[in-house]
């Protein structure tokens, strides 16, 4: 039985993660610092494990990812599926990983503003079906509603910045009463 795969990147994928390396970040003393930018080819999950295929020279390698980028990294897949190459900085701020997408190729766009519209169809999406008395998946419903209060929470965190807009808010409110309702409902079979 073999001890890896090969991924599309040509890179190895070890079934134990452990012959894995972490993707190495410097530390930095403030935002204003930069990090190390690599070429990222593709994100992927082992399990709950966050990888990052990057390449380095001729070399194509895979590296673990810390897992508070699992969030990261999960979005960075809904949105390039096919891993479409990118320059990402990575960097350890106030011991926290940090990452930055870099638009160095235009075909890449807006990544941001892509995984934004993606999220606010889907939760307009949700709650329409809520609407129409559709049956929701209570795993579409959780995962929506944990992506758009994890913007919420960087917004409250960081005022300064552009986490979340008004229509996500709106949203995300809106997804709280429906999973509201759903727990009341359940509370009342018992």
């Amino acid at each position: 039985m073999s001890t890896f795969i090969v991924n599309k990147a040509g890179a190895k994928i070890f079934n134990n993660l452990s012959n894995h390396e972490e993707l190495p970040m410097p530390n930095l003393n403030s935002a204003a610092e930069n990090g190390v930018v690599y070429e990222v080819l593709s994100v992927g999950m082992n399990g709950r494990t966050p990888i990052a295929t990057v390449k380095e020279g001729d070399a194509v390698v895979a590296y673990m990812l810390p897992f508070n980028l699992y969030r990261w990294a999960e979005n960075f897949l809904m949105i390039c599926r096919d891993g479409v190459p990118a320059d990402i900085e990575f960097g350890i701020l106030d011991e926290e990983h940090k990452q930055k997408l870099f638009n160095r190729r235009n075909y890449m766009g807006n990544f941001i503003n892509a995984g934004r519209q993606i999220r606010i169809a889907r939760a307009f999406e949700l709650i329409e079906n809520a609407q129409n008395g559709e049956v929701i998946e209570i795993t579409d419903l959780t995962m929506t509603v944990s992506q758009l209060l994890n913007n919420y929470h960087n917004q409250i965190c960081a005022p300064d910045e552009k986490w979340t807009t008004r229509e996500e808010t709106e949203a995300l409110h809106k997804l709280l009463r429906i999973l509201s309702d759903g727990i009341g409902q359940l509370e009342n079979i018992n």
